[in-house]
């Protein structure tokens, strides 16, 4: 969908993809995914190019959503909004392991939440923000017809400035410390979908998502999982288990905007942030968990990586048992 938008907009497109390493082909291959960062990379190159702010959000609004699988699959047997989102997120971590999607519900307020695992909020993309909430906003567009009230709506996010001031008549809230945050009426949750027959006459040209369509990097996670940290964890190791060559492995991690390096150390850092705050265990047995040979390696992994000592993570993240 990007480069089909960026073409109608006559952008250099092909030149902006080879800025980030990535080829035309490899973007428009429905069977293969695209790492969330590259997306975001891409879309943060073409703003410029295009010397358009709100380029994010111009893409998220043009975006055909019955073209996608994973949004396809959500809403076609879903009757409420509440329903669609649960199918949603059940999906996504099959597709990505850069971005993470939840729901929360306080009460009268839900909270529909983007994070970023790789970057840090203040380091992201600054388009990934208004694609976000402009595809979010469809969403709820779509599903609640007259009934939408973005009055009631309170946007939280980052990168403000790549969104309209007063976007669709929503709160607008700058948030460092938060990738995209979307709170809303819970009630709105119980709604009844309207877009099921719309979705029923695409019949045999809908696209097709098995749970088994993954990025390379969505593998390497899943591997990460069995894998004993405090062992070394190489490329070799990782492309026997993948059953690709070393070779392959980085070429395919490049077309995804990545390398090896970045996704383990992505996963060590997650690893760490939930022992830190989900647990008991000090800061030195979990580095050698990590693999670290010192524990001042890993805290100064640690500190680059979020900006704070483990101890002042865990201090700001304590854990509470039972």
């Amino acid at each position: 969908p990007f480069v089909t938008y960026f073409d109608l907009r006559n952008l250099p497109i092909d030149e902006i993809l080879s800025e980030i390493g990535v080829k035309r082909d490899a973007v428009k291959q429905h069977d293969h995914f695209i790492h969330a960062e590259t997306a975001y990379q891409l879309l943060d190159s073409a703003a410029k190019s295009a010397k358009d702010r709100y380029l994010g959000v111009h893409v998220g609004e043009a975006m055909d959503f019955t073209k996608i699988a994973l949004f396809f699959e959500a809403v076609k047997e879903a009757q409420t909004l509440g329903e669609f989102f649960v199918r949603y997120l059940a999906q996504v971590p099959g597709a990505a392991s850069s971005v993470q999607h939840t729901l929360n519900i306080n009460g009268a307020v839900a909270e529909f939440e983007t994070h970023r695992r790789i970057r840090k909020p203040k380091s992201s993309p600054a388009q990934s923000d208004g694609f976000g909430l402009s595809y979010i906003v469809r969403l709820f567009e779509a599903f609640s017809s007259t009934t939408w009230v973005p009055s009631q709506v309170t946007v939280k996010a980052n990168h403000v400035e790549a969104i309209p001031p007063n976007y669709k008549g929503m709160h607008l809230v700058k948030d460092p410390k938060v990738t995209l945050k979307i709170s809303f009426p819970s009630e709105w949750l119980l709604r009844r979908l309207q877009m099921n027959s719309v979705l029923a006459t695409r019949g045999l040209d809908a696209p097709k998502y098995d749970g088994n369509i993954q990025s390379t990097t969505g593998a390497i996670r899943l591997l990460l999982e069995g894998c004993d940290l405090a062992v070394e964890v190489n490329a070799e190791l990782i492309a026997k288990q993948l059953g690709v060559s070393e070779r392959s492995l980085r070429r395919r991690l490049i077309l995804e905007g990545t390398t090896l390096t970045r996704e383990i150390n992505s996963y060590k850092l997650e690893t760490a942030q939930f022992a830190l705050s989900n647990g008991n265990a000090s800061v030195a047995e979990i580095s050698t968990q990590l693999g670290y040979s010192a524990t001042a390696n890993f805290s100064r992994f640690f500190k680059t990586e979020t900006g704070v000592s483990p101890r002042q993570y865990r201090k700001c993240n304590p854990f509470e048992s039972g």
